[in-house]
């Protein structure tokens, strides 16, 4: 039976690769295929960068494909050396599939597993065909962020991520304490000269939450954004953005009638809470990666029947 390949269009004398009505002429078009349905990114398929590169790398329009894997063969002698990385920007199963696949059609990797759900990869190679900085590279022409697990800029990261939640919580305090007298002009006119002074200062103190502190949110936003997919971080924008802009206008008009203390309060829970699940997730790669590390290279059977 001749059909047509759904992503590269290469003519398919024997469909082996099938799913669902969808006809693939190798594994790789598959996988690739999977990612991009899911970036929502098939209507100009041949000019998505991840397409191109696994064009050039011959992981699609490849029937051969896991053939040429199958036969890549190192010789017993030489020295295989291990490499954990951390890989960022994974949307699916596919794509770890898709990291697989590509590094396993390199000579010299022997073997490649790439977990999605932990975001970790371990690689088996031998050094003397291939070196790490060449391994990154092919993760990095993919579209994905590979880093060692020990790499000190994800330390960096992490200092960050709490010096923001501690300049978020701190402004927050303050404007927290400037809203009482707000609170109060409600019920005493006398007090509205202040309520509109104590309303300047929880603007000025909220600029440096919404600028510095929020930044995470707003970029994760953002890149949300340019693919179609909105998460928490689209309800947490849309609130503050709310809250900002009607406070502005009610202090245009020369109310007091200011949010900024729940505003900042939001953004000061949601930087805590990224900062637990950076501290659990980060505890949990590091037990597995200890346990993968002191599991023997090597075995012997011994065998316990007695020789007659």
């Amino acid at each position: 039976m001749t059909s047509e390949c759904l992503l590269c269009q290469s003519p398919v004398n024997l469909v082996f690769y099938k799913d669902g009505e969808k006809t693939f002429c190798c594994a790789g078009c598959q996988t690739v295929h999977q990612i991009l349905a899911t970036q929502q990114a098939l209507n100009n398929v041949s000019e998505h960068p991840l397409f191109k590169q696994a064009l050039k790398s011959g992981l699609i329009a490849n029937p051969r494909l896991l053939e040429e894997i199958n036969s890549q063969k190192i010789g017993e002698k030489e020295t295989l050396a291990k490499l954990h990385l951390e890989i960022h920007d994974m949307w699916c199963p596919s794509c770890a599939e898709v990291i697989k696949l590509t590094l396993l059609k390199e000579w010299g990797i022997t073997y490649c597993y790439v977990d999605y759900t932990t975001d970790l990869a371990t690689i088996e190679y031998a050094p003397v065909h291939i070196t790490k900085e060449r391994i990154l590279k092919f993760i990095s022409n993919l579209g994905y962020r590979p880093n060692f697990l020990q790499d000190p800029r994800q330390q960096v990261l992490n200092r960050t991520l709490s010096l923001r939640f501690v300049i978020a919580a701190f402004f927050s305090m303050n404007i927290m304490m400037f809203a009482y007298p707000i609170y109060v002009s409600f019920f005493n006119e006398q007090a509205e000269g202040y309520a509109q002074l104590f309303a300047w200062l929880s603007l000025i103190g909220a600029l440096p939450v919404l600028t510095y502190s929020a930044w995470p949110i707003w970029k994760r936003f953002y890149t949300g954004a340019k693919v179609g997919l909105w998460g928490m971080e689209a309800l947490v924008v849309l609130g503050v953005a709310a809250a900002t802009g009607l406070s502005v206008y009610e202090m245009w008009r020369g109310s007091s009638y200011v949010y900024f203390d729940s505003m900042t309060v939001i953004i000061v829970f949601v930087l805590l809470g990224k900062m637990i699940e950076s501290k659990v997730k980060f505890s949990a790669k590091d037990s597995i990666v200890q346990l993968t590390r002191a599991l023997p290279r090597r075995g012997r059977k011994k065998n316990l029947c007695n020789k007659k």
